[in-house]
């Protein structure tokens, strides 16, 4: 059994209070007896429920943005094709889910967009000169879904408090400038 220390907002803290059965109580038996009479209280076939409503909802492309069923994603490589709307690729929300043409995006750490930008990259054989892999772009800043009639980055959708950023590791400047090992010693 593993255990986590989490941050509460007040509210959530004022929720916990609202069940508590004693004064002796935890926090956690609290939290673990209502989400017990939670699951409980769940029907078996809720989960098919739950995932034929989030089809109808629409496609969950990670970070708070959501397409409609049938909606259009349209990728612009470039500037030029952007502004000429000459699109290099699209993908389509059907069911919940995001496709390709036929073949459907399976999501990469919760999100839709990096993987559809992948895929579209090996049609056009986006490779870069220097690393000989797939040039590295950021997906949500190529691609865009048409709304009133313009086109709008998927980016500029994401809701700011889900953003996900990577942590960067600062080099430490041994690491940097670290000495090959020598075959000798002089």
């Amino acid at each position: 059994m593993s255990a986590k220390t989490v941050r509460l907002s007040r509210e959530t803290v004022a929720l916990i209070e609202r069940f508590r059965e004693n004064l002796f109580q935890s926090e956690d038996e609290i939290v673990h007896a209502a989400l017990s009479r939670l699951s409980r209280r769940r029907p078996a076939g809720s989960r098919e429920k739950t995932e034929a409503a989030s089809a109808m909802a629409g496609c969950d492309l990670g970070q708070g943005v959501v397409l409609a069923d049938g909606e259009t994603l349209y990728f612009f490589r470039y500037r030029s094709s952007l502004d000429a709307g000459r699109f290099e690729g699209t993908a389509a929300a059907r069911g919940g889910k995001l496709f390709i043409g036929d073949a459907e995006v399976r999501p990469s750490r919760g999100s839709l967009v990096q993987p559809a930008l992948q895929m579209i990259q090996g049609r056009l054989n986006d490779i870069s000169p220097t690393r000989g892999g797939f040039t590295v772009l950021d997906a949500w800043e190529y691609w865009y879904v048409k709304r009133s009639g313009r086109y709008v980055r998927v980016g500029d959708l994401r809701d700011p408090a889900r953003i996900q950023r990577r942590r960067r590791r600062k080099a430490d400047e041994r690491e940097l400038f670290a000495r090959p090992p020598s075959g000798d010693a002089a």
